[in-house]
């Protein structure tokens, strides 16, 4: 994760320059909320999934219900009911990759705002130097 950005200088005869670069967790995308809200899809697919198969591998039926051609269908009940409890394994790779995207925009956005508080900064920089420079040329005439 791209940290924020932030510098200070003494400019003699001027004082302290300083300058901090905006915040994207705060403004934007917060990696660590997006990381729980991802975490929490995570755990509820696996209780829902979890849940909804075993309801399905525990409908019992008989040869007569749910029966085509003196065949039960408490095998497929079973297969089914144990595929739904697996389609969680397939969700969290698609979770882990919103959380990359998540971190990529973030880090995006905190290096842009670094780079433009640091032209700031040394634009404050130069000015104070300036204002210092003309000062003392003042000084002495």
């Amino acid at each position: 994760m791209v940290n924020v950005w932030s510098d200070s200088t003494v400019v003699n005869g001027y004082g302290v320059v300083s300058k901090t670069a905006k915040n994207a967790t705060i403004l934007d995308i917060d990696p660590q909320e997006v990381e729980a809200a991802c975490q929490n899809i995570i755990q509820e697919a696996k209780k829902s999934f979890s849940l909804i198969g075993d309801k399905i591998i525990q409908i019992k039926c008989g040869q007569e219900t749910l029966a085509a051609e003196d065949s039960s269908m408490q095998p497929v009940l079973e297969e089914t009911g144990a595929a739904v409890k697996k389609l969680c394994e397939q969700i969290s790779p698609i979770v882990e990759e919103i959380q990359e995207f998540a971190m990529d925009a973030h880090d995006k956005l905190q290096t842009q705002y670094n780079n433009d508080a640091k032209i700031e900064f040394n634009a404050q920089v130069t000015a104070a130097q300036n204002s210092v420079a003309a000062s003392e040329d003042n000084t002495y005439i």
